[in-house]
């Protein structure tokens, strides 16, 4: 494929290999190699919270990991209970705008598991981005969908 039909293809997985676990998300990390050989691939991961940073969010690592550049992030929890969650979000857009401020935007935003959906989405709203969510086995099929019997959920086949 020559360079002019590349796509930049901007991963956000919910889960992947680090120190702490080296197998999680080891799938998605495969995943990114395959779609590497005919695409340019950065991955945007979180790995979560740190109780003592001192900013809201922050760069952790930059580099190239099996061929991919690779941006871990983390983030600062909330004083707040039950709102660390839009730190995430936050930190999530934050590290995209310093894609952008390089001169780097994806032509997709390819989001792993449904809780990378979310920041996934609200990017490609904002820069309209299409975006393409592929779901694991994950809680929101099992547990909101038995719960709830009446709503369909937009990300399910089943």
């Amino acid at each position: 494929m020559t360079d002019e039909k590349r796509l930049k293809i901007l991963f956000i997985p919910a889960w992947y290999p680090s120190k702490q676990n080296s197998v999680a998300g080891v799938f998605i990390k495969e995943h990114a190699k395959a779609v590497s050989l005919y695409n340019e691939v950065i991955v945007l991961y979180s790995e979560g919270c740190d109780k003592d940073l001192n900013k809201t969010w922050k760069i952790i690592s930059d580099k190239e990991e099996d061929g991919i550049r690779t941006i871990r992030i983390k983030h600062k929890k909330s004083p707040i209970p039950k709102t660390t969650y839009f730190i995430y979000l936050w930190s999530i857009k934050q590290a995209f705008k310093e894609l952008l401020i390089e001169g780097w935007r994806p032509d997709i935003i390819h989001a792993h598991v449904f809780s990378a959906g979310v920041p996934a989405v609200i990017l490609g709203k904002i820069y309209k981005i299409p975006i393409v969510i592929t779901r694991a086995l994950d809680w929101f099929s099992s547990s909101c969908i038995k719960k709830t019997g009446y709503i369909k959920s937009p990300f399910c086949n089943e």
